[in-house]
């Protein structure tokens, strides 16, 4: 917030062209200041407007003003404002700042990027810029540049806390626990009221199987902040993701995981705030028209969710459902006489009045015994037999008795390192004998893997199975078992019922709805998990795998 004064030694013109005493200026200035810090908006809002009239619009007093408006809730005129102050300084380093986390706010992440970019042209040694920036870029997936960022702060300030917990982040999420632990300890010597290096603590004793200790962590944590802090309520979503990995999924679980709409990553996935949300209990509060249940994260999510609207249709609650284009075919047909739509398409004609994200059916679905047993039914199909025949007849060796269906590596994600197993790896599995081994990997193959997949003999399949998830569906239901890392692959086979066996990372796996222990998950029935012996040891994994195959893989021509 400006300081009163310090405007100029010289009366400065006005809009109307007259000039008004500097003493008259200062007035203003100290009366707008004085009616913010006392929360007066209105008084404020007035002082800083003729404030800006008498000075020509000053680029602090944009700022205030901008800052008054921002915590009114009128976001789009406090980026107006900021804007202008900007444009009168481009060097404004710290306007560029709140301007960018406006944009943050509301998804515009690219624009956030390029607004604190064009400052650090002006001011390269800015820190919050360079904190904030390394925020967005891991946002856009873009981790090397974001570390670039983290390394040019901790040049300028080498104990700047916010950019040592961005680095924590970074190696929590390349599995480099002993560097995470040792960056919080310095964090946490510093200050330990710091409540964000007590989350990251929660996710580092995660990591490390401790779900008691991660969870006492985050209460820390989220008692050190204020209980004005808006921040505070998003930490019961971190609450939420514990207790759903150790598979307490009772409403108040559900209750806390709403509170990822918190989060200023998810505000650009928030749709159809148009219609009503609708409060669940289909019998006690019956719709006029259907419920739309649209989609919120990424296809593996998608498709874990969806394992939970069976249970509104068995209470009779008319659906429409929007999913990911890639899989608008496979579920029309997996859930005949429910509307299907894509994400952007028209909603007009389709009688909808009530909305629900789909990653919040939990919060309506019911856990008992009957609710599992639903589920235990595959509830996603594949095509014809006519496809299946023709996805066999492209075999190389169809006559073999048994099929076994591969995916290695992830792609895009930012656990794709540490979940992610190389292709050679495989090679003592390949050997089984009568045996044809088939490719479900997606996306381009690295260097090398060409290569490997022939040495190996694993068919690789002429079909992008990236945007075409109904080839990916046809080969995987050819199979007789599909053996993965965690990938939408991984979400895809058992969605369709396949014996899936899991390949995890040690001692976490990432994601909860595979848990940090155990060899199954209610989720999935068909799926068995096989978890590293100890961290980074795949080698132990594809010993346990070479076990199994040991018995014998029944043929899915049988």
């Amino acid at each position: 917030m400006a300081k009163a004064g310090g405007f100029g030694g010289r009366p400065t013109p006005g809009a109307t062209g007259r000039q008004r005493p500097m003493r008259s200026v200062d007035a203003l200035v100290h009366a707008a200041i004085a009616a913010h810090r006392r929360g007066d908006t209105a008084a404020a809002e007035a002082g800083y407007r003729a404030a800006l009239q008498a000075t020509n619009r000053h680029p602090t007093l944009l700022s205030n003003l901008g800052a008054l408006l921002k915590a009114d809730g009128r976001s789009e005129e406090a980026m107006a404002l900021y804007g202008e102050a900007i444009r009168k300084q481009p060097g404004f380093s710290n306007v560029r700042v709140n301007l960018a986390n406006l944009l943050r706010d509301r998804g515009a992440l690219d624009q956030a990027r390029e607004v604190l970019e064009q400052g650090l042209e002006h001011d390269p040694a800015h820190l919050e810029s360079l904190h904030l920036l390394a925020l967005l870029l891991l946002e856009l997936k873009n981790r090397t540049t974001a570390l670039a960022m983290v390394e040019r702060a901790l040049t300028v300030d080498p104990s700047h806390i916010p950019s040592l917990l961005v680095l924590t982040s970074v190696r929590l999420a390349e599995d480099d626990l002993d560097a995470a632990q040792g960056l919080l300890d310095t964090v946490l010597q510093r200050d330990p009221g710091q409540a964000k290096a007590h989350l990251l603590r929660s996710e580092l004793q995660r990591s490390r199987g401790d779900l008691v200790a991660a969870k006492e962590s985050v209460e820390r944590g989220r008692n050190l902040m204020p209980e004005d802090d808006p921040e505070r309520e998003i930490w019961r979503f971190n609450r939420a993701v514990l207790d759903l990995f150790a598979g307490d999924w009772t409403p108040s679980t559900w209750r806390d995981y709403e509170t990822r709409w918190l989060a200023p990553q998810m505000i650009s996935h928030q749709r159809h705030q148009h219609l009503p949300r609708w409060q669940g209990q289909v019998d006690q509060h019956p719709l006029a028209g259907s419920l739309l249940i649209w989609r919120e994260q990424g296809i593996g999510e998608e498709i874990l969710f969806l394992s939970l609207v069976r249970d509104l249709i068995a209470q009779g609650q008319p659906l429409v459902l929007e999913v990911s284009a890639r899989l608008q075919r496979l579920v029309q047909r997996s859930f005949p006489g429910v509307p299907v739509i894509s994400q952007g398409d028209s909603l007009a004609g389709l009688d909808i009045t009530a909305a629900l994200p789909l990653g919040s059916l939990g919060l309506h679905s019911g856990f008992d015994q009957a609710s599992w047993l639903r589920r235990r039914s595959p509830f996603l199909r594949p095509g014809a037999e006519s496809d299946l025949a023709r996805v066999r007849a492209c075999l190389p060796h169809p006559t073999h008795r048994s099929r076994v269906g591969l995916c290695w590596r992830s792609v895009g994600s930012i656990y794709a390192g540490p979940k992610s197993i190389p292709l050679a790896s495989f090679e003592p599995l390949t050997g089984q004998a009568d045996t044809q081994w088939i490719s479900l990997q997606h996306g381009a193959l690295e260097p090398g893997e060409a290569e490997g997949l022939e040495r190996l003999g694993i068919h690789r399949p002429d079909a992008d199975f990236f945007h075409d998830l109904e080839a990916l569906a046809a080969w995987i239901a050819s199979c007789d078992l599909v053996i993965t890392i965690s990938t939408a692959t991984a979400h895809l086979a058992c969605a369709l019922g396949k014996p899936t066996w899991m390949l995890l990372p040690a001692p976490q796996s990432f994601f909860w709805w595979w848990g940090n222990e155990g060899t199954h998950t209610p989720w999935y029935p068909s799926a068995r998990l096989f978890r590293q012996p100890s961290p980074g040891d795949w080698d132990g994994v594809i010993t346990q795998v070479h076990q199994a195959l040991g018995s014998s893989i029944p043929s899915a021509d049988s």
